[in-house]
């Protein structure tokens, strides 16, 4: 039985992530629609639970589950983004301010499409980050990216209606541009951006499981989150 409590204080545990695409070309905000698509049944409203936040069932609970995860993006960017540390490249503060502004975006999307399904706004301790400090803004925030980007790869076969993918595939195609430019500003000239550490010797994308992105990056949520109604692979 998978855990569904952690400590926000548990050390990170490092494992396989992803990232693919190039650059941030084509990332525009408008291409992401912040209204909810009409006719798509959720299911029930979260039940109010006295020791965590109920993400719900189902479909349900992996909208809200990825609506932590896209909220949690978006605190993280907003902080780089309100107080940029010291000696920032005009190129630097380019893409980290595109990335700040697509993050928002796919934080509200998730809040329209799941509506009155949606947990509420959550609180965030980005306590292994130093952001006056270049280094740890951006080893961090290719943590960040490349497990998004690998939760992605595999959440879509955990949906019982397949009809709830589609929304999803521009919001991914723009998180592995968010991955691939921060590596990118990692390592610069170099195959970083799309590393063996993040692409297999058959040239494939790793994949984590939602418990395995639990372990990476709720340390960084400040509430407990009720995750039993979310469905395993």
């Amino acid at each position: 039985m998978p855990q569904t409590k952690l400590s926000r204080k548990k050390f990170l545990k490092i494992s396989g992530i992803t990232a693919a695409g190039l650059g941030l070309a084509g990332c525009e905000l408008n291409s992401i629609s912040p209204d909810p698509e009409p006719g798509l049944n959720l299911g029930p409203d979260p039940r109010p639970d006295d020791y965590a936040i109920y993400i719900g069932e189902g479909d349900t609970a992996i909208f809200n589950f990825i609506y932590v995860l896209e909220q949690l993006e978006a605190a993280f960017f907003t902080r780089v983004y309100e107080n940029f540390y010291a000696d920032i490249t005009p190129e630097e503060e380019r893409i980290l301010s595109d990335i700040y502004r697509h993050e928002v975006a796919h934080r509200d999307f998730y809040k329209a499409y799941l509506g009155e399904n949606g947990i509420q706004q959550l609180q965030f301790d980005f306590f292994a980050t130093d952001f006056n400090d270049r280094e740890s803004v951006f080893r961090n925030a290719r943590l960040i990216e490349d497990v998004m980007v690998s939760m992605y790869n595999n959440i879509g076969e955990l949906f019982a209606n397949p009809d709830y993918i589609k929304p999803l595939l521009k919001i991914v195609s723009v998180e592995a541009r968010h991955a691939a430019a921060v590596r990118t500003l990692l390592q610069p000239d170099s195959i970083y951006f799309a590393g063996n550490d993040i692409i297999s010797s058959q040239g494939l994308d790793a994949i984590n499981a939602p418990f395995d992105v639990v372990n990476i990056l709720f340390p960084f949520i400040i509430p407990n989150i009720d995750l039993r109604g979310l469905p395993q692979p």
